[in-house]
């Protein structure tokens, strides 16, 4: 009993030292009790998972405006349905958007809480080839950009002083 114990502390210990070492430091968890999942230090250098997901909708988006330029329309979704880990579960986790990946951009990236249940955090897509919409659904996070960025608030996620979608989006695509 005593050495099985003992194995995990060590296994506990030898993980939070590499998680200190990978970080470049000791890491600490930040938690406002409005927003707790907001302010909690993330892997990959980002101090909030409201700044991983604007970093990774501007590669996403830079990535769609760059296929744009080159082929002369943005990725189009099957049937004009929305793309996502969750709702394109056929592609692979890497490559939800099709067309973009190894071209556009390396690899898709997911939101660091994203899950195959239907309500958790999503970044989604969808377009018809002349225009798209990017979104970062159901994060929790949508109140932080409102007052950051109040133009990638999706319009037709958020209204009555409730959002629950930001993102990126063509003129034409403002109300899918």
């Amino acid at each position: 009993m005593k050495s099985s114990l003992f194995a995990r502390l060590s296994l506990s210990c030898a993980a939070a030292i590499i998680l200190v070492a990978c970080n470049d430091g000791p890491s600490e968890i930040k938690v406002k009790p409005s927003t707790p999942v907001v302010e909690a230090v993330v892997a990959g250098g980002f101090e909030t998972l409201f700044d991983q997901r604007k970093s990774d909708l501007a590669d996403l988006a830079a990535a769609l405006e760059q296929h744009y330029n080159i082929t002369g329309n943005y990725p189009e979704t099957e049937n004009g349905n929305w793309a996502s880990v969750f709702h394109t579960p056929t592609l692979p986790k890497t490559a939800w958007i099709p067309g973009l990946v190894p071209n556009y951009i390396p690899e898709t990236p997911v939101d660091p809480q994203s899950g195959m249940e239907p309500t958790s955090p999503q970044y989604m897509y969808k377009s018809n080839g002349s225009g798209y919409k990017l979104v970062a659904h159901k994060t929790g996070d949508c109140d932080q950009l409102s007052k950051v960025d109040p133009a990638k608030a999706d319009p037709k996620r958020s209204g009555g002083g409730v959002c629950w979608a930001w993102g990126y989006f063509t003129p034409d695509y403002t109300n899918f």
